[in-house]
């Protein structure tokens, strides 16, 4: 792999690898064998069509439904990309701003909305409203993902060594980090311990993340 920047499983056990510096998305079966199923290997965009045929550029960020539908975050092309069960590749959002760094990518269960990093901003996606910055100020994106107990989104925010639930008022919670990359440690306070460049972030579904 080629510094691979996200993976997800789908209910079959397959998981589904943005291979980022590779420009394409593997799948490892169960039984470890590894395919490539969107991407050629050359960065690029050719359009939409069959997932090998169809050129990609730096995706960085995935999220995998339990059936295998998988949305890409297609960094270079600033785009998001849609791979159908039957192997189709579509393009769902086009971002007028482009997609800076940043590999946060989440879809809500009926696809019409999405949330994803971008830089110093999260952005989100409706069918009715196209594109625009749900939340801003952040230092430097790096995943997100929504928390089922409220349904409230959360960012981590890899240059400001934090992380932070978001609100639909537009406030802002931090929840772990202390904004330095050091202090606090095992059995201490969230708030109080230091996080190097966090990037990731996932919620267990018997509480906590």
């Amino acid at each position: 792999l080629s510094r691979p920047h996200m993976t997800m499983a789908d209910l079959s056990g397959n998981l589904y690898i943005a291979d980022k510096d590779a420009h394409a998305i593997r799948l490892v079966t169960p039984a470890g064998t590894i395919h490539t199923i969107a991407g050629t290997n050359v960065p690029g965009f050719n359009g939409d069509g069959p997932g090998t045929e169809v050129q990609l550029n730096q995706p960085n960020g995935l999220y995998t439904f339990p059936d295998g539908t998988t949305y890409i975050l297609d960094l270079g092309n600033g785009m998001i990309r849609k791979l159908s069960t039957d192997g189709q590749l579509s393009t769902v959002v086009v971002d007028p701003q482009g997609i800076l760094a940043g590999r946060g990518l989440w879809v809500s269960p009926d696809e019409s909305t999405i949330f994803y990093s971008s830089g110093n901003v999260v952005r989100k996606w409706t069918d009715t409203n196209g594109s625009e910055t749900y939340a801003s100020g952040f230092v430097e994106l790096g995943n997100l993902a929504v928390d089922p107990s409220d349904q409230q989104l959360v960012v981590t925010d890899r240059e400001g060594d934090s992380v932070y639930k978001l609100y639909d008022d537009g406030s802002r919670e931090r929840v772990a980090g202390n904004g330095t990359p050091s202090g606090g440690g095992n059995g201490q306070p969230a708030r109080q311990t230091g996080l190097d460049e966090v990037r990731g972030i996932w919620f267990h579904p018997q509480g906590g993340y």
